[in-house]
C-alpha cells in the first residue's frame, strides 16, 4: 500500500508541491512528521497541498505542525486536503496564516469533507485576499468547535462550509475584512447553507447575542442557518454601507424564540425575504436599528410564525432617508394582537397582516404623505380581517 510514497516525494518536493503524496493510500493509519512541512519559524515550504492524503479510509491520526502559509504572492491551494478520510480523529492543533503583504487567494475547498470522526485540529485559518472554503467540514458529525475564520481585504466563499456537522455548537469568530478599506469594497461574502443541519447550534453564547458584522461587502446569506433546530436565538445582523440579503435565512429552526433586530447604517440595504420561514416556535422580535440612508425590504419575512406575542419596537423612529418596504411580512402570524409601526419612512403595506387573525388593532405612528392612503384593509390585508387602524 503506498508503496511509492518515496517516488511521489522525489518527483513533488523540488517542484514546489506535495499534493497527492499520501493520497489513496488505504492502509495508511498515521502520518508520521517524515516530512519537513515548515522552515524554523512555522512557515510552509509548498503552496499546494491539493488531495495531500485524501481517500484514506484507515487515516487516524496527522502530525501536522504549521503556523503561517508560505510567504509569497502565489495561490495556497489545499482543497480536498483530508477529503474522505472517515476515521480521521485528529490532528495535531494547527493554524494556517497568510502574511498581510501577501497576495494571493487561499483555498480549502472540500479539505476535510467527509471525515465524520474528525474532531480538532486546524483551530485558524487567515488570507489576506480571497477565502474559498466550500464544503470545507461538510459532514465532519464529530466536530464540536469551528476555526476562527478571517479574511483582510478579500472575499469569503464558504457555501456549505459546516453543513451537516451535526454536533456543532457554536458559531465560529469570523472577521469579514478586518481592513477592507484597502480593496475589500464590495467584497463578497457567501455564506449560502453555510451551517445547515447543524441541529446542535445555539447561535449565540450565554451572554448575549453574536454580531455578524458585514462592512463594504455585500454578503448573501439564503439558507444560511436551515434547519438548525437547537437555535434559540438569532445572531445580530449587521449591514456598515453593505449590501446583506438573507433570503430563508433561519428556515426551518424550529426551536428558535428570540429573533435579534438587524442593524443597517451607511447607506446599507438589507433584503429579509421569507427570513423566518418555518419558525413555528419564534415568539419575540427585537427592534431594528436602521439609520444613515439604509433601505430595508421586509418581504414575508415573518410569514408563518404562528406563536409570535411579543414585537418589540420594529421599526424605529428615524430622522434621515432611509426606507423601509414591507410586504405580506406578517402573513399568517396568527398569534398577534396589536402591530405598532413607525410609519415616517415606511413606503409599502401590501399585505402586511394577510391571515393575522387574532389581529385587534394595528397602529401607524406619523405616516408621510406617500402611504397614508395605503393604510385600508384593502391594502393591509385584503379586507378579510376585522381590527382598528389607529392613526396618530
Amino acid at each position: 500500500d503506498c508503496a511509492d510514497i518515496t517516488n511521489r516525494l522525489d518527483d513533488r518536493v523540488p517542484n514546489d508541491n506535495i499534493e497527492q503524496v499520501y493520497a489513496d493510500c488505504l492502509k495508511l493509519q498515521t502520518i508520521p512528521p517524515n516530512i519537513s512541512y515548515t522552515n524554523g519559524a512555522g512557515m510552509l515550504k509548498w503552496n499546494n497541498l491539493t488531495n495531500f492524503a485524501c481517500n484514506c479510509p484507515e487515516l487516524v491520526t496527522v502530525d501536522f505542525q504549521a503556523a503561517y502559509f508560505k510567504d509569497d504572492n502565489n495561490d495556497k491551494q489545499f482543497n480536498r486536503m483530508f477529503y474522505n478520510c472517515p476515521k480521521l480523529l485528529e490532528i495535531t492543533p494547527f493554524e494556517l496564516s497568510e502574511y498581510s503583504d501577501s497576495t494571493g487567494t487561499v483555498y480549502f475547498n472540500q479539505a476535510f469533507k467527509g471525515d465524520t470522526a474528525y474532531k480538532t485540529g486546524l483551530n485558524y485559518i487567515r488570507s489576506s485576499r480571497d477565502l474559498y472554503m466550500e464544503e470545507c467540514f461538510a459532514e465532519c458529525k464529530s466536530i464540536v468547535t469551528a476555526p476562527k475564520i478571517e479574511t483582510a481585504n478579500g472575499s469569503m466563499y464558504m457555501t456549505k462550509a459546516f453543513s451537516n456537522c451535526s454536533k456543532l455548537m457554536k458559531l465560529p469568530v469570523m472577521v469579514f475584512g478586518e481592513s477592507s478599506s484597502v480593496i475589500g469594497v464590495n467584497a463578497q461574502i457567501h455564506m449560502e447553507q453555510m451551517f445547515e443541519n447543524c441541529d446542535s447550534l445555539i447561535g449565540e453564547d450565554t451572554e448575549g447575542a453574536t454580531d455578524l458584522t458585514f462592512r463594504n461587502d455585500t454578503a448573501h446569506l439564503t439558507q444560511t442557518f436551515v434547519n438548525c433546530t437547537s437555535m434559540e436565538k438569532t445572531p445580530r445582523i449587521v449591514g456598515n454601507n453593505a449590501t446583506v440579503r438573507m433570503e430563508n435565512t433561519f428556515e426551518g429552526c424550529t426551536g428558535l424564540k428570540y429573533a435579534y433586530g438587524i442593524k443597517a447604517i451607511n447607506g446599507s440595504t438589507i433584503y429579509m425575504d421569507s427570513t423566518f420561514e418555518d419558525c413555528s416556535n419564534l415568539e419575540t422580535v427585537y427592534g431594528m436599528n436602521i439609520n444613515g440612508n439604509s433601505t430595508v425590504h421586509l418581504n414575508n419575512t415573518y410569514e408563518g410564525c404562528s406563536k409570535i406575542n411579543q414585537i418589540l419596537n420594529l421599526i424605529p423612529t428615524l430622522s434621515d432617508n432611509s426606507k423601509i418596504y414591507m410586504r405580506e411580512t406578517f402573513k399568517d402570524c396568527t398569534s398577534i394582537t396589536k402591530l405598532v409601526l413607525n410609519a415616517s419612512n415606511l413606503y409599502s403595506v401590501d399585505g402586511i397582516v394577510k391571515g393575522c387573525t387574532g389581529l385587534t388593532e394595528i397602529v401607524f405612528k406619523d405616516p408621510n404623505a406617500s402611504i397614508l392612503s395605503d393604510l385600508t384593509h384593502a391594502k393591509l390585508d385584503g379586507g378579510t380581517l376585522s381590527y382598528t387602524i389607529t392613526i396618530q
